[in-house]
């Protein structure tokens, strides 16, 4: 497109000697010089507008281009933004949800009741460990000699008993 503009020459201002021709022409021939410039002006605008007339073509392409890729995008990302918003809908409920269910939490009552169920649970701990303690002296009070003397001679009681059966 610029090369056609520039190709055009541009109209210089006529020189004194160029007028001085044109005075001493005769006014048919001043027609026909200005009659032939009106063509050639009149060729040059043309070109120009057909210059024109491609340029706003092409923006006028580029323009339903970039339109067409626009409703395209919103085509494709509205969706998934909806998805999104009601994604962000469902979490703002939930999180109110458990906004009321900790308000209602009776955070004294819950503390009371953990420090009673430790302090039961630790006497429950203290007898359990007093059992053991009485359990332990009475197996230390045992006399493991004598329960030995005793396992061996019923083994040796019981040993006719088992020969006569067969085993």
């Amino acid at each position: 497109m610029t090369t056609e503009l520039q190709s055009a020459p541009l109209q210089e201002e006529a020189s004194p000697a160029q007028e001085e021709e044109a005075r001493e022409a005769s006014p048919q021939e001043r027609t026909v010089q200005l009659l032939e410039e009106l063509c050639q002006n009149s060729r040059r605008q043309e070109e120009n507008l057909r210059a024109q007339l491609r340029m706003t073509r092409l923006c006028a392409g580029f323009l339903g281009g970039a339109l067409a890729l626009m409703v395209l995008a919103a085509c494709i990302l509205l969706p998934r933004v909806s998805s999104l918003f009601v994604q962000a809908q469902q979490t703002m409920d939930n999180l109110q949800t458990v906004t009321q269910d900790l308000s209602q939490i009776d955070f004294q009552r819950t503390a009371e009741g953990i420090n009673d169920l430790i302090a039961q649970s630790g006497s429950t701990m203290e007898t359990a460990l007093e059992e053991v303690q009485k359990a332990l002296s009475v197996i230390e009070g045992m006399d493991v000699e004598g329960l030995n003397a005793a396992i061996s001679d019923l083994q040796r009681a019981i040993r006719p008993l088992a020969d006569l059966f067969g085993e």
